[in-house]
């Protein structure tokens, strides 16, 4: 069993999880910061891996990412620091960050580097789906996704991702993945000033409404014989679904304090 599923295994709530970014403030802060937040009862941490165009974050990690960059940080001194991690510290330890600096880094080099070190998870936020589909192709990603995927191996797409795993897009011509039964429709809601928020009925998630926010968010048109609606706003229109061990959402969760969403998820592992 992974360090994060026994996690979620032995404490139902109250988890406690801490974003830091790497090589902030000083360069050799790094490794002392995990440690004195695992001493001080922290469940989990989010390592950032600094950017030096780091748009879809708030100005606190800009200039982080930016002081972190100054002192020399990059995934290279990352790992150096990281690599005896695993002799003090048993927690789950994920890597966050964007794409760019895992492609120059070289795809397989890095996930190799994160399996000799110990690194539990590796979160990549989401982007705009052409980019992203044509990246997976650019870079060997696809296939193996798929394999993945139909092998049993959760997975979650969130905005980009419900189109990516979907086997029909309305007017798109992209790399998808197509491994779910659906057909969507991109920025079904307009544009960026039309993003929204909403409470949702979720009836996986208990009784609680969720509250969803929608980003330039993609709608589901239809469903499969195997898929199963998740969530709809209340005008009927889905905006989640599932198909066994895949699941999506036009909203972003992470962008809430509710954990409710990311924990179903992880007890689907």
């Amino acid at each position: 069993m992974n360090r994060i599923n026994k996690l979620f295994q032995e404490k139902k709530k109250g988890i406690l999880s801490v974003y830091f970014t790497a090589g902030y403030p000083d360069l050799d802060d790094t490794v002392p910061v995990i440690q004195e937040l695992v001493k001080n009862g922290v469940d989990l941490i989010e390592i950032g891996m600094p950017f030096s165009d780091p748009v879809a974050d708030g100005p606190v990690i800009q200039h982080s990412s930016l002081v972190a960059l100054q002192n020399g940080m990059s995934n290279r001194k990352l790992f150096e620091q990281l690599k005896d991690i695993r002799q003090t510290v048993d927690i789950p330890l994920i890597l966050m960050g964007y794409i760019n600096p895992v492609l120059q880094y070289g795809v397989e080099a890095f996930c190799q580097k994160c399996s000799e070190i110990g690194i539990d998870g590796l979160i990549i936020p989401g982007g705009e789906s052409t980019t992203i589909g044509k990246l997976m192709v650019a870079y060997g990603f696809h296939e193996r996704l798929v394999d993945l995927a139909r092998e049993g191996m959760p997975v979650y797409g969130t905005c980009a991702g419900m189109i990516l795993l979907a086997k029909e897009g309305e007017g798109m011509a992209q790399p998808i993945l197509g491994i779910m039964g659906l057909a969507v429709k991109r920025n079904a809601f307009g544009r960026q000033v039309d993003s929204f928020e909403t409470e949702l009925s979720v009836p996986a998630l208990g009784e609680e409404p969720f509250h969803a926010v929608f980003i330039r968010a993609p709608i589901i048109r239809s469903l499969g014989p195997k898929v199963s609606v998740f969530a709809m706003l209340p005008d009927g229109e889905v905006v989640g679904a599932r198909q066994g061990n895949l699941l999506v959402t036009s909203f972003h969760p992470e962008l809430t304090s509710d954990t409710r969403l990311h924990e179903y998820f992880m007890r689907m592992t």
